[in-house]
């Protein structure tokens, strides 16, 4: 009976037996290198002719090769990127609802704020809609009757105001009167009406005025009629704007024309006076002023002047009719002209600018109207 082997022994048999396959496998793994050499070198004996016609294409075949490697490893290097950036992403946003599950939110989420905006931009807001047009024509309207309004509301003031505390004044009146008579008269100049206003404010807005209203009015002889019946009115209605009747007072120079100078000057002077000591009579005319001689004109001098006239809330219309050929317009300084050249024959030039700086301040032209509007202003 053969004796039990011992762990010892089992172990050594064990190694023994390792050693002796691995020997074996050496010398046939030697074997077979061998082998393989031989073969090689046949091959590479008779494919020695056919790589020079495929080396070539081996080197096309390699670099398409290595870019399609490229490209794979990109895609793997992206993949890889993405991958990467994905769980990153993930990481973060587990994270994040970790925090947001352990303490309140302190913001609002954008999500919602997002989405409230498109739609919002998605569903634009109804603005409710005004029909503009409809209100246009009655802006129209509307302006059209304030400057109507407006319109009549000036020229009532200025043709006849009115004063709730007590009577309307005297130059307002005055005013009143000559815009109506200015409506009747169409053809005369606005300088004219405009002149005649304002020569006349100071005298009566004013109850202790300091020097008379002197008008120069000026015409060719055709239009004679015109004139004395502008003037006629004028002193009627400024008679009337003082509370007074109307009074012709006129001193006609063509009716004294024959006297000799000073007689001439003594006749104006009484009439002047006697008509204007009487106190209900505050206008005068002086009619035909070119027939006048130069000796008695000075005799204005002292009734015009503006600080030592004896009468100094009255008026004074002076009708000056121009030879039309020795004129060359009827402008104020053609008429101051005229005037210097005709008083210049019997008086010192220096007496006949001091008498025209009295007389001629206010010089108005008139002009011709048709027979019909003097019938109608003038009977």
């Amino acid at each position: 009976m053969a004796r039990p082997k011992s762990p010892r022994e089992v172990r050594r048999r064990q190694k023994a037996d390792d050693t002796y396959t691995d020997s074996d496998g050496s010398s046939e793994g030697e074997n077979s290198h061998s082998r393989q050499d031989d073969d090689r070198s046949n091959n590479s004996h008779r494919n020695t002719s056919s790589h020079k016609y495929l080396n070539v294409s081996s080197r096309s075949d390699l670099s398409h090769h290595s870019d399609l490697n490229s490209s794979a490893e990109t895609h793997r290097h992206t993949s890889r990127s993405n991958t990467s950036t994905s769980s990153e992403a993930d990481s973060l946003d587990r994270a994040s609802d970790r925090n947001a599950s352990k303490s309140p939110r302190m913001y609002p989420s954008l999500k919602g704020f997002y989405e409230s905006e498109q739609s919002s931009v998605d569903s634009p807001q109804e603005v409710p809609s005004k029909n503009t047009s409809s209100w246009l024509p009655l802006c129209v309207v509307l302006g059209i009757l304030l400057g109507i309004a407006i319109f009549l509301y000036l020229n009532q003031s200025s043709v006849e105001p009115s004063s709730a505390d007590g009577p309307v004044p005297p130059f307002h009146r005055f005013t009143g009167h000559v815009s109506s008579l200015e409506q009747l008269l169409p053809n005369q100049n606005k300088r004219l009406w405009k002149t005649i206003k304002a020569s006349t404010k100071h005298v009566l807005n004013d109850a202790d005025s300091d020097y008379p209203v002197v008008i120069l009015m000026a015409s060719p002889t055709k239009y004679e009629r015109i004139s004395k019946c502008i003037a006629k009115k004028i002193t009627e209605n400024f008679q009337q704007s003082l509370g007074l009747a109307p009074a012709e007072s006129v001193a006609d120079v063509g009716r004294f024309r024959h006297l000799d100078p000073p007689l001439q000057k003594q006749k104006l002077d009484e009439y002047l006076h006697l008509t204007f000591s009487d106190s209900q009579k505050k206008s005068f005319v002086i009619d035909n002023l070119q027939l006048l001689h130069p000796e008695a004109a000075l005799m204005l001098h002292g009734y015009c002047d503006n600080d030592n006239a004896p009468y100094k809330d009255v008026m004074m219309v002076l009708l000056l009719y121009v030879d039309e050929h020795k004129v060359m317009d009827y402008s104020s300084a053609s008429i101051e002209s005229y005037l210097e050249q005709l008083w210049s024959q019997g008086l010192e030039i220096d007496k006949v600018k001091a008498l025209l700086s009295r007389v001629a301040n206010n010089i108005v032209t008139v002009e011709m109207e048709d027979e019909d509007t003097l019938s109608k202003v003038c009977s």
